[in-house]
């Protein structure tokens, strides 16, 4: 009978275990065959660090929202995943309802929740580019050479930063107080292009305002095709605090920025919604957090203070199973 407790016990701590491991990786039936190269490299990358990978290629199965959050929620049931990471265009909608298995948008109001598994994206279509498929060989080379690099940062955190002087100054003594250092004020674009191009950071935190199309410094406008083919930018995280900035519609500034080919970007955290100010500054915390992004993209945000307008946030756009410090 000990025994056999003992056999039950083993299986329950190490199928806990598994899941707690777990990352669901769904990919466009299209790219099974064209990017199986790059995907398989990725498999065995992640499983080399102790995730247990689960591939699943799907066509156009989900047509809206509603459809591909109950495909999440089975798929927890079964796995109970910490993750999801999207290749390719999968239905978009406010992270922290689609990751949550049990929540409804009424929920989202009533009760303080939190999603129960992270969801990164990994969609080139919201980029102004013709070849979709050269995006993302680049992207998982750019990944694989991460992950077996042993590249050191000069600093872990640099923020080339839009000197705020309407009710957004606060930002200023936000980033003083959560993440320990001033950031570098920039007063045009090519102030910002300078501070970005230059910075040897881990973590860049970018703060101007902007909308979902293009970023603006005292009115100079910078669109996604300026980011992606201006961009050197040498920190493998971003942090795009700028109204709508990740806003999932083509041409997308975060999106530029994980795609421009000459960064070294792999993921990028950033605003959807409107005024970003109503997302408070958790993700300058970072510097005092370890672990893979998606943790600390749930981690860092707070889920029980949303304002009806600005319920949808923030996303995740890249890899969620990457660590900050390897």
């Amino acid at each position: 009978m000990r025994t056999v407790f003992f056999l039950f016990a083993l299986f329950f701590i190490s199928h806990v275990l598994a899941q707690e491991n777990t990352v669901l990786i769904y990919s466009d039936a299209a790219y099974e065959n064209i990017l199986k190269y790059e995907l398989e490299t990725f498999k065995k990358d992640l499983e080399e660090e102790g995730w247990n990978t689960k591939f699943l290629f799907k066509g156009e199965e989900y047509h809206s929202y509603h459809e591909f959050q109950k495909e999440l929620k089975l798929q927890y049931s079964i796995h109970g995943m910490k993750g999801v990471v999207l290749v390719g265009s999968f239905p978009y909608e406010d992270d922290h309802l689609i990751a949550c298995s049990k929540c409804t948008f009424f929920n989202s109001f009533v009760f303080s929740i939190k999603p129960d598994f992270w969801v990164s994206r990994i969609d080139p279509s919201l980029v102004v580019y013709i070849d979709n498929l050269s995006l993302l060989e680049d992207y998982f080379r750019r990944n694989h050479e991460y992950r077996r690099s042993n590249y050191n940062y000069q600093n872990l955190i640099s923020s080339p930063s839009y000197a705020y002087l309407d009710k957004y100054s606060y930002f200023i003594q936000a980033l003083k107080s959560l993440g320990g250092y001033m950031p570098k004020l920039v007063y045009n674009s090519h102030d910002f292009w300078e501070a970005l191009n230059e910075s040897d950071a881990a973590i860049t935190e970018i703060s101007v305002h902007g909308t979902s199309s293009t970023l603006s410094i005292n009115n100079q406008h910078i669109d996604s095709i300026d980011i992606l083919y201006r961009s050197q930018l040498k920190s493998s995280f971003l942090d795009l605090y700028s109204c709508e900035g990740g806003k999932p519609v083509n041409g997308n500034p975060a999106s530029a920025f994980l795609f421009a080919q000459n960064s070294k970007v792999l993921a990028v955290s950033a605003r959807s919604a409107f005024s970003s100010s109503l997302s408070q500054v958790y993700a300058h915390y970072l510097n005092s957090i370890s672990g893979g992004v998606g943790d600390i993209f749930l981690e860092n945000y707070s889920w029980a203070n949303h304002a009806m307008p600005h319920y949808n946030g923030r996303i995740l756009l890249g890899d969620g199973t990457l660590k900050l410090e390897k």
